[in-house]
C-alpha cells in the first residue's frame, strides 16, 4: 500500500532457484489506484498467474519432506492452467476497450507501481542524464522506459517515507546517493514509477507472452526427459530380453533362419527373438548415422 514505506516483501525475493529470479526480474505491483476496468481486470489477472507460477517454481526446490502433496502440486498447476486461459480471454477485452475509447486511451491517469530493478538497473539511474532534475528518466534503463517518473516509498523511505512524487530539485542529490550505495550492496531491489496506463498495460501484456514463453520451453522440455525416459526403459527391456535369449543358447546378433527351419529357439519364443534381433539392429544403425553426423560436423567446422 501507498502509506506503507517498504510494504510486504514479496515472497519471490527470497527464493534459491533461477527460475523464479527470471520471474521476478520484471515483477511490477501497483501501488494505490490500479488499472480502471477491464485493464485492470487484465494486469490483476496476469498478477495471479505470475504469483501461482513462483509457487509452483519454489515447491520444486522445497526439500522432499517439506514439499507439498502431489495432489496439491496437480491443484497448483490446475489453477496455473485456469488462470492462463482467464489472461488470454481478458487481454482480449483489454484490447478491445482500448481500441474503442480510441485517443481518450493516451489521456487515461498514470498508475503507480513498485517494480522490482536488478543492480545494474539501479546503477544505470545513476549515470549522468538518466535521471532529470524532476526525478523523470530522460532516457531507458533496462527495463525502464523514458518519461516514466521515479517515486518515493520502498528502497527509498529514507529520503521519502511515502510512495508519492519526489521535491524534485530538492531531492535529487539524496535520491541519487541512496541509489548509489543501493547498487552496490544489493542485488535487485524494489523502486516505485509513474507511468502512463498505456505503458502499464503494455508491460502486463510482455509478462504475459514471456509467461507463456516458459512454459512452452518447460513443456518441450517436459516432453524431451519423457522421451528420454521412456528410451532408457526400453534399451533396459531390450537387454534383459537379449540376456534371457542368450541363456537359452540363442545369440541375438546372429540371422534368424526361417521359422520352421529355426531350432535356436522355441517356436514360441520365435517373434521375441526376431523383436530382439531388430532392436539390436536399429541401435546399431543409429548410432553409426549419429558418428557420421559427428564426423560431417566436424568437418564443417
Amino acid at each position: 500500500p501507498a502509506s506503507n514505506s517498504c510494504g510486504p516483501r514479496p515472497p519471490l525475493v527470497s527464493l534459491p532457484c533461477k527460475q523464479p529470479r527470471m520471474a521476478i526480474a520484471a515483477a511490477w505491483r501497483p501501488i494505490g489506484r490500479p488499472l480502471p476496468g477491464e485493464l485492470g481486470d487484465f494486469a490483476e489477472t496476469v498478477g495471479e498467474v505470475l504469483e501461482t507460477e513462483a509457487l509452483v517454481l519454489e515447491a520444486s526446490v522445497l526439500p522432499v519432506d517439506t514439499r507439498p502433496s502431489p495432489t496439491e502440486l496437480r491443484a497448483l498447476r490446475g489453477k496455473v492452467r485456469k488462470l492462463t486461459e482467464d489472461a488470454q480471454l481478458r487481454r482480449e477485452l483489454a484490447l478491445q476497450c482500448v481500441e474503442t475509447m480510441g485517443s481518450a486511451a493516451t489521456e487515461l491517469p498514470p498508475v503507480t507501481l513498485a517494480a522490482f530493478i536488478d543492480a545494474a538497473t539501479v546503477k544505470q539511474l545513476c549515470s549522468p542524464g538518466c535521471l532529470k532534475d524532476d526525478l523523470s528518466l530522460g532516457r531507458d534503463a533496462g527495463s525502464l522506459r523514458r518519461g516514466w517518473t521515479l517515486f518515493g516509498g520502498l528502497a527509498l523511505s529514507a529520503v521519502a517515507p511515502l510512495a508519492e512524487p519526489l521535491a524534485g530539485v530538492q531531492q535529487r542529490d539524496a535520491v541519487l546517493r541512496l541509489l548509489r550505495n543501493i547498487g552496490r550492496v544489493v542485488d535487485a531491489t524494489w523502486l516505485a514509477f509513474s507511468i502512463p496506463a498505456l505503458d502499464a498495460l503494455a508491460h502486463h501484456m510482455m509478462q504475459l507472452d514471456a509467461f507463456l514463453h516458459r512454459r512452452r520451453i518447460a513443456e518441450k522440455e517436459h516432453r524431451e526427459v519423457a522421451r528420454w525416459k521412456a528410451q532408457e526403459q526400453l534399451e533396459v527391456s531390450a537387454q534383459r530380453e537379449r540376456a534371457r535369449l542368450r541363456a537359452k543358447g540363442f545369440d541375438t546378433g546372429k540371422e534368424l533362419r526361417p521359422a520352421h527351419l529355426e531350432r535356436r529357439v522355441h517356436w514360441s519364443e520365435y517373434r521375441d527373438a526376431e523383436r530382439a534381433r531388430r532392436t539390436l539392429q536399429r541401435r546399431a544403425a543409429h548410432d553409426q548415422q549419429c558418428q557420421r553426423r559427428r564426423r560431417a560436423a566436424s568437418c564443417a567446422t
